[in-house]
């Protein structure tokens, strides 16, 4: 029989949606492959509850503890045994050494998804790190049966994404279609910043606003997007579908990035988090992006004109394209249970 998994995640208009929807998709494929699986979440807005819901995944609520405290190892461990799960899966920045050792202690299995070496000491079975400056020297100190999982090839992508194996993006000569998707949160309204930087290009230009599940400001964006030719996404059951449709992305960073390259959509990076300085190397490293900068210090200019340059530029968005779908090849997830299964 396969087994059942505990994913720990948490999700808000604070800290977004990313590591939750990082989870979404391990869980999905698990679930594809005949495993069941858990969510354990102590906040998470009632747009992703219904997505679970949905899925026909299981969510079970933890009360009002400090995320990451011993009170919550305790319980995740405890509610582990009670719904029969073999495995717990945590993702996020509060799960440090103390969280980790308890399950430990308790007889767990446990993989924990990373982004910088957050923690000073790691003692889970399997570290999961899908960054592209994922490197060794960030675990140093773990326990010697801790197995590491490190780079793109480990990223894990949503069903909506690999149902489209296989699709390989036209390039317009001229990219005039625009995807706005600034996370699922986006709490410094960048999005907003960014509409206002669009409303400045010519009517040939179509943008689309996606707004995530728990962005907040929705009625500020409306008023902007009404001044422009902006058409607002709520909602939105598949982005994949949107990434097809456009020719080029005004993004910010995290698992979108790895998104986008897997559907071959080149795309203007902006920083919205601290966390996100790792988002340059999609530009540096691999090819398949443009970042701008900080959200925070670049100018309304810099985005109008970054666009303009970039739909004239066929051979760069053509290259770009390129790029990203040969770093990113959608069987992440496969590798990663291809450990678990063996734990």
């Amino acid at each position: 029989m396969r087994k059942k998994i505990l994913l720990r995640a948490e999700a808000s208009n604070i800290i977004g949606i990313g590591h939750m929807m990082r989870s979404f998709a391990l869980a999905q494929y698990w679930k594809n492959m005949g495993g069941q699986v858990v969510f354990l979440s102590q906040e998470i807005p009632e747009t992703l509850e219904k997505l679970l819901v949905n899925e026909n995944m299981k969510l079970i609520r933890l009360p009002d503890i400090a995320i990451g405290s011993k009170k919550d190892a305790q319980l995740t461990a405890d509610l582990t045994q009670k719904t029969g799960a073999e495995l717990i899966i945590a993702d996020g920045y509060h799960f440090a050494a103390s969280y980790q050792k308890l399950i430990k202690n308790k007889g767990l299995k446990l993989l924990v998804v990373d982004d910088y070496g957050h923690s000073d000491f790691y003692a889970a079975d399997i570290i999961l790190n899908v960054g592209l400056d994922a490197n060794e020297r960030l675990y140093a100190n773990r326990e010697p049966y801790t197995q590491l999982l490190l780079g793109p090839e480990y990223v894990p992508l949503r069903q909506e994404f690999l149902k489209r194996h296989g699709y390989k993006k036209e390039i317009a000569q001229v990219g005039k279609k625009l995807l706005i998707t600034m996370g699922g949160a986006d709490p410094d309204q960048v999005t907003l910043k960014v509409i206002e930087a669009l409303s400045k290009l010519d009517s040939n230009y179509q943008v689309r606003v996606v707004v995530g599940l728990a962005y907040n400001y929705a009625n500020k964006l409306k008023a902007a997007a009404g001044k422009s030719n902006a058409l607002l996404l709520q909602d939105v059951k598949e982005i994949a579908a949107l990434m097809a449709w456009a020719d080029i992305a005004i993004s910010a960073g995290g698992g979108t990035l790895a998104e986008m390259a897997y559907m071959g959509l080149p795309n203007i990076v902006i920083k919205i988090a601290d966390n996100q300085c790792s988002n340059m190397l999609y530009e540096k490293k691999i090819g398949a992006s443009l970042f701008l900068g900080d959200a925070r210090e670049i100018t309304n200019e810099q985005i109008t004109d970054s666009v303009k340059s970039l739909s004239q530029n066929y051979l760069k968005r053509q290259q770009m394209s390129a790029n990203g779908r040969k770093a990113i090849d959608g069987k992440g997830s496969q590798r990663v249970f291809e450990f678990l299964v063996f734990l």
